[in-house]
């Protein structure tokens, strides 16, 4: 907590001045309560990593990760939970008819609740599949895992962009890693330009 105040200090008079802001637009129920209100100086560490993640074939076109899933059954499966149709005998029975979705449908609805997905587009259903397929390579008792984080910056308080992955220390809220989440696997280019405005953004509040 020493080292959060110390950051905020630091680096987060010249975020605060020029009306950089950080902002979760979801009410994420895995995120520690004091980590919903992340500043600026929380991003800053320089061992900050950033991914790219897709569905299947991903990889093959330069994604960092992939979740083994087509672009039909994402789809699908959107037009299920925005319709909140998941629990409806027909949606059922379409699910236990293809049995290699199953666990990809469990996820969602196990967790969708608790996260606050309300599944306004497509891209979330990825989203929320990347953000639980994480949680293998992370010690959840030392971090969390969300995303729908919002940055925004200078005097008009203009939003600037949004981090599909974060994840950061429970106990301090220090962010180790941020991402892009992309359901069209040729949209890598997208995803690292984006990553690259967040880079920039940071090195404008550090004053480089």
């Amino acid at each position: 907590m020493l080292l959060r105040l110390l950051f905020v200090v630091v680096f987060g008079f010249c975020g605060q001045a020029m009306g950089a802001k950080i902002t979760h637009l979801r009410n994420d129920r895995t995120v520690p309560e004091k980590c919903k209100t992340n500043v600026v100086a929380d991003f800053l560490s320089h061992e900050l990593e950033y991914i790219t993640y897709s569905r299947t074939g991903g990889k093959k076109r330069g994604f960092d990760e992939e979740y083994k899933i087509s672009r039909e059954v994402v789809r699908r499966l959107w037009r299920i939970f925005k319709n909140a149709s998941h629990n409806n005998p027909g949606s059922r029975k379409w699910i236990r008819s293809h049995p290699e979705i199953e666990d990809a449908y469990k996820i969602l609805k196990n967790n969708y609740q608790e996260m606050d997905f309300d599944f306004n587009d497509e891209g979330q259903v990825l989203e929320l599949l990347a953000l639980v397929d994480l949680r293998s390579q992370f010690d959840l008792s030392r971090y969390y895992i969300t995303g729908s984080v919002a940055y925004s910056g200078n005097r008009q308080d203009r939003r600037l962009g949004e981090l599909d992955i974060v994840v950061g220390d429970v106990k301090t809220c220090q962010v180790v890693m941020v991402g892009e989440v992309k359901v069209n696997p040729k949209r890598l280019s997208l995803a690292r330009s984006q990553l690259s405005r967040f880079r920039k953004f940071l090195d404008s509040e550090r004053g480089w």
